[in-house]
């Protein structure tokens, strides 16, 4: 594990736990999301961002117009995944 990896693992723990002080505060799980994908953990970013669209469907932080349909695609079947801020792009095999 890099040092890089070590603190995003550490920046994921302080935002879960600032997510379960302010649990109506999306940013949070945004940045856990993003750690996530930082570290190239594509696969529990895009099940993070899923996550967060589920709770949040009408917030546009958690919404992308270009976004797949939820559940029509999964992980492994993709070429790529494009994850940017909020925003999921998946490209079919």
């Amino acid at each position: 594990m890099t040092v890089k990896s070590e603190l995003y693992e550490k920046a994921i723990e302080f935002f879960e736990r600032a997510s379960e002080i302010q649990p109506q505060e999306v940013k949070w799980k945004l940045m856990v999301a993003s750690c996530h994908r930082r570290m190239a953990n594509y696969a529990k970013a895009l099940e993070c961002y899923e996550a967060i669209h589920a709770q949040h469907p009408d917030d546009v932080e958690c919404e992308c117009p270009s976004r797949q349909p939820r559940g029509e695609i999964a992980v492994t079947e993709c070429t790529s995944i494009v994850l940017m801020g909020g925003c999921v792009s998946v490209e079919r095999l």
